[in-house]
């Protein structure tokens, strides 16, 4: 029985990008493996380019909702279109503090978040809500490098609608 030697490979199948959002994303063609170890591989590459990241998250919102019928969303759906939300730092780690402050009507999209600088908004058109009109919609967001703790004792758990701008993390270099 004569051996065949396999050399792996490791090519870009197809490029896409989103007009909408400008996302840019890649297929990729490994291989071969047995049988079983593709799903193996794949999910360590999966989580080894998660790991890479350099991308921060909104991780928690503080804002006063007891007016009624301010936005047209309901909660749970405005914590999923902020999640969408991609915000790239220049500094990593990072914990910090973003700010939503706007009066309605309005509809709100991810260009609206006061960020501190050195932190970039990836995807400007996301969506996030719609401000009725004579409302305010003013939250106070908590933006983490995935992996640090929540870091929450820079939100004043009293008035969390007074925005703090700290500087959590000292050393940014």
């Amino acid at each position: 029985m004569k051996l065949e030697k396999r050399k792996l490979v490791i090519e870009i199948e197809k490029r896409t990008i989103d007009k909408r959002t400008g996302h840019i994303s890649f297929q990729f063609r490994i291989g071969p493996f047995k049988k079983t170890m593709a799903t193996t591989i794949g999910s360590a590459l999966r989580r080894t380019l998660l790991s890479m990241t350099k991308t921060l998250a909104i991780t928690s919102v503080c804002g006063n909702f007891h007016e009624g019928n301010s936005i047209r969303e309901d909660l749970f759906e405005l914590s999923l279109n902020l999640q969408h939300v991609h915000i790239k730092s220049s500094f990593f780690p990072y914990i910090g503090i973003g700010r939503l402050r706007k009066k309605g009507p309005a509809i709100i999209t991810a260009k609206h978040l006061q960020l501190e600088e050195g932190l970039e908004i990836v995807n400007p058109n996301q969506y996030i809500c719609t401000v009725n009109e004579s409302y305010t919609i003013d939250l106070a967001l908590m933006i983490n490098s995935p992996g640090t703790n929540q870091g929450t004792d820079y939100i004043d758990p009293l008035n969390p609608i007074n925005f703090i701008k700290k500087n959590s993390i000292k050393n940014r270099e």
